[in-house]
């Protein structure tokens, strides 16, 4: 049987982190963390909170929305 992997993706979102890898793990029991150069807590809580971090230096190519 195939499992379900979630990866988060972002930057500076130790805020929202928790709450977002609770819900992710409601569907997959895998989640990765992908940040993108954060400079507040998010890599130190993504691994007390059991997450697998990915870090990404460089660009990402995506367009700016808002």
């Amino acid at each position: 049987m195939e499992s379900l992997r979630i990866v988060l993706m972002g930057k500076d979102f130790e805020l929202r982190l928790v709450s977002l890898a609770v819900r992710a793990r409601e569907l997959a029991e895998d989640v990765i963390i992908l940040d993108l150069g954060s400079s507040d807590g998010t890599i130190e809580l993504a691994e007390k909170i059991d997450c697998r971090v990915l870090n990404h230096q460089g660009d990402t190519y995506a367009p700016m929305l808002g």
